[in-house]
């Protein structure tokens, strides 16, 4: 059993639930949904690490995944029903994002460690699930208590889920997933690979505290478009870098760019969609916000895969070094990247040519977008 199928199945629970975990916020209660959501990805990281076959690993996988589904869109709504439009909002959505980077930097970090070290793979799963485990505990004890539904009855439960959509969103997400690496090129440990990987995760962290304060200042068409500009210039970079050059020639740059315009978008997305939704759907709007976003990630990681592995396949019987052949075919996801890239920028340059300032009060030019 490989990484790439794990987190297939993780991916594919995660992404076919959000739509429903949503639902069942809106008419359940965002609190009751999210505790439970902790709960399972506690325990499903805590007993991965006692998985001993490959279907154990792919339930666990999936259980991690339905955990996330649960919570993920709910946080959202259970912030928009603590903090009304304003600032203090906007920071805690930049919160949210800055999650983000943090974890991956911790995660790499931990795994580089792990990896050198006489702790085995199991480790990481018992402590990641002792963590969500506290996180757990401290939501019980701290979050507000859901209002009270009145009238509630199972048909009406029913109605409020889009079983169509579930159904057709597992559909569509079973057929994608693929993870790339750049490691094996330049012949790195994993410790070695997690710590060329930290300028991704600072410039995450810092970007997310300025997103919140800076979206009632500069217009909302400019932050975006900057921020989607600075991020095509990552894959630019890495599509003429050559592996022999230091890594603070063009990889520490690339590493630093990359990450901007997904951290800036990610908060405006959901301060535009708590302005323009009821609050009766935010879990809803939560749930189809992540879905999109999962499915976007899979689209990618299934283009940026079949174009890797036709130009491996092609100069498979070159006779060139496996480093070399290995090198041309993420070259060429580069150049697929830089694509989808400046294809980002324009559609965020002329999408949101009206939208200017959200957060304290929505201000768009002409009409509504």
């Amino acid at each position: 059993m490989q990484v790439p199928q794990l987190i297939l199945f993780y991916s594919l629970a995660s992404g076919s639930c959000f739509l429903l975990a949503g639902s069942l916020a809106d008419v359940i209660g965002s609190r009751m949904i999210a505790l439970t959501g902790c709960l399972v990805m506690a325990i499903s990281l805590a007993v991965t690490g006692c998985a001993k076959t490959g279907l154990q690993f792919i339930i666990f996988s999936a259980m991690q995944g339905l955990g996330a589904a649960m919570f993920l869109p709910t946080t959202f709504s259970l912030w928009t029903s603590i903090a009304p439009p304003s600032r203090t909002r906007n920071f805690g959505f930049a919160c949210f994002a800055l999650a983000s980077p943090m974890g991956l930097q911790a995660g790499n970090l931990l795994a580089g460690v792990i990896n050198q070290s006489k702790l085995t793979w199991r480790f990481g799963f018992y402590l990641s699930g002792g963590i969500i485990g506290l996180f757990f505990l401290l939501g019980y004890k701290f979050l507000p208590l859901d209002p009270p539904r009145t009238g509630f009855t199972w048909s009406h439960l029913a109605r409020a889920i889009d079983i169509v959509g579930v159904c057709l969103s597992i559909l569509g997400l079973g057929l994608l997933g693929y993870v790339l690496g750049f490691q094996k090129v330049q012949g790195l440990s994993s410790l070695q690979a997690a710590i060329r990987y930290i300028p991704n995760g600072l410039i995450g962290i810092v970007t997310n505290f300025l997103t919140g304060p800076l979206l009632d200042r500069l217009p909302i068409n400019f932050l975006v478009t900057i921020s989607c500009l600075l991020s095509t210039a990552g894959p630019l970079i890495m599509s003429v870098i050559n592996p022999n050059w230091s890594y603070w020639i063009a990889g520490f740059w690339a590493l630093l760019l990359l990450p901007t315009a997904q951290d800036v978008i990610y908060t405006v997305s959901n301060v535009i969609i708590t302005e323009t939704m009821p609050p009766s759907q935010y879990g809803l709007a939560g749930g189809v916000f992540n879905t999109l976003s999962m499915l976007g990630t899979s689209i990618g990681i299934a283009i940026m895969a079949i174009t890797s592995e036709s130009v491996i396949q092609s100069k498979s019987s070159s006779g060139a070094e496996e480093s070399d052949i290995l090198m041309a075919g993420y070259r060429a996801v580069f150049w697929a990247n830089l694509g989808l890239s400046a294809t980002m920028t324009i559609v965020a340059a002329v999408g949101l040519r009206r939208i200017w300032y959200i957060g304290k009060a929505a201000h768009v030019d002409g009409s509504q977008a």
